[in-house]
């Protein structure tokens, strides 16, 4: 990280949220899960979807997970749900 450049925070994130409102950008509300961190969508218009993460230097290392249902409700998950079975590593 460079000497002028500060650590990411949680207002960073709203910041960019709200800077994606003034600009018209459509986004999905800003999700929060207290200890592990924050975020948002953006979906591209090539279809591809940017995911914006603060992670809370204070909460736990390792994976979070973030799952969405049907009705787009989400709930953390701490292990990887992806079978990457055969890979090296």
């Amino acid at each position: 990280m460079c000497s002028r450049c500060a650590p990411p925070t949680q207002e960073l994130l709203t910041t960019i949220a709200e800077r994606c409102d003034r600009l018209g950008i459509q986004h999905t509300e800003v999700w929060g899960y207290p200890g592990y961190g924050a975020g948002f969508d953006i979906p591209d218009p090539d279809g591809t979807l940017v995911r914006i993460v603060w992670h809370d230097p204070q909460g736990p290392s390792g994976f979070l997970g973030v799952a969405f249902d049907a009705t787009g409700s989400h709930s953390p998950s701490r292990q990887p749900r992806l079978d990457l079975g055969g890979q090296p590593g």
